[in-house]
């Protein structure tokens, strides 16, 4: 059972975070009555209650009212690797089962041939890999 509902959001995953990052150094979002397993969490990650994953820089970590570790779990791309090159790579590698999903363009909106505008999303088409 969560002792505090906003975990529920989160999969719970053990980390290690590096001492130089930092996201919130406060309880200022904090809910809830918090617990001495809180604040051991706290102390074992060097006094922060929240940090970035230290593999996957798209997901942050932070320490649950209980004391656990809980973090987000998005997918991230690597950094050295663009958008095409890791379309090349999917599409390359036989041993994967390919799918083709719809993906909304960030930012994108249609502009018509009169000026007008819409802010509907658009979409574009993705390959990508399914672990059979």
């Amino acid at each position: 059972m969560l002792n505090d509902p906003a975990d529920a959001m989160f999969s719970i995953q053990a980390a290690a975070a590096d001492d130089t990052e930092e996201i919130n150094s406060d309880d200022s979002d904090r809910t809830g009555e918090l617990t001495e397993g809180y604040f051991a969490c706290v102390q074992q990650h060097g006094g922060k209650s929240s940090w970035n994953h230290p593999t996957q820089p798209c997901n942050t970590c932070r320490c649950s009212a209980n004391g656990s570790v809980v973090c987000t779990k998005m997918l991230c791309k690597p950094s050295d690797l663009s958008f095409s090159d890791m379309i090349s790579m999917a599409e390359a590698d036989e041993s994967r089962i390919l799918t083709t999903v719809m993906v909304a363009v960030p930012g994108s909106k249609a502009i018509y041939d009169d000026g007008s505008e819409n802010t509907s999303l658009l979409f574009t088409s993705v390959v990508i890999d399914v672990q059979a």
